[in-house]
């Protein structure tokens, strides 16, 4: 049983990396698509992973042309990288090795599995426009913590560092995978807070052994079931939206214990 370290002495995006690397073998990378929207990696046995794509900092003069080939646990390192798109490319591989059918992982959508109520305030860590239209109006309340400056009629939009007073009288806290590609769940995760927690988006990993430890309910993700055509949306500008809607990716969900 993965127990990992004490809370207090590593950040979260460390955890997931310990984690994954623990179930890396062998494995070497077949192929990365590094898209405008999402980032895929697919492994040599066939499993493929996505994440969102963070364009802030280019990949180092080392990696384009080298990633191909490379050892999992190599691309896995790329998640601890200060370059956004190395992150996204160590996050798609994260996926590719964890993001799988399994026990207890079953086909579900997000907003079921968490059970907002019309009485409950939720914080949406992430703007996703998908659970922003799906929440506004369904909730008594919707804030959305963003890394980027969003304006959306009728809808709370504050900077990611506000997130302490925002959280203060939140009943749901759901977190998208993209606050592990910009590293802002290693205060997410740990700040306090009254909330239920939730893991929601294609870019999150399943790793209830990490997320259970910070009290997360849920873990919402993705599976990649067509890695070739995952690839050719991604690489004709297309995300996620577009993967669910072609079939190439699969909505899943886990309930974890506790």
């Amino acid at each position: 049983m993965y127990r990992g370290p004490a809370l207090s002495t590593v950040g979260v995006v460390e955890e997931i990396y310990e984690y994954a690397l623990s179930r890396a073998g062998s494995e070497r990378v077949k192929r990365v698509v590094i898209g405008v929207h999402a980032t895929l990696v697919e492994l040599e046995d066939g499993r493929a992973g996505v994440a969102y794509t963070n364009r802030e900092g280019p990949l180092s003069s080392v990696t384009p042309g080298r990633l191909r080939g490379m050892n999992v646990s190599d691309a896995l390192g790329l998640l601890l990288s200060p370059r956004g798109l190395e992150v996204s490319v160590g996050l798609a591989a994260v996926n590719a090795l964890l993001n799988a059918a399994g026990e207890g992982v079953v086909e579900a959508d997000a907003l079921e599995q968490v059970g907002v109520a019309p009485g409950d305030s939720v914080v949406l860590v992430g703007y996703f426009a998908p659970y922003v239209e799906a929440l506004r109006g369904r909730v008594r309340r919707l804030a959305v913590l963003e890394f980027a400056s969003v304006v959306v009629e009728g809808v709370e939009v504050y900077p990611w560092w506000a997130y302490a007073a925002v959280l203060r009288d939140a009943d749901k806290l759901l977190i998208t995978g993209s606050s592990i590609v910009n590293h802002t769940i290693n205060y997410l995760l740990t700040a306090p807070t009254r909330a239920e927690k939730h893991l929601v988006g294609p870019s999150s990993p399943l790793a209830p052994e990490v997320f259970g430890r910070y009290g997360v309910k849920t873990i919402n993700t993705a599976v990649v079931v067509d890695p070739e055509s995952c690839a050719t949306i991604l690489m004709e500008g297309g995300g996620f939206s577009s993967c669910f809607r072609e079939g190439c990716l699969r909505k899943v969900s886990a309930r974890l214990d506790g």
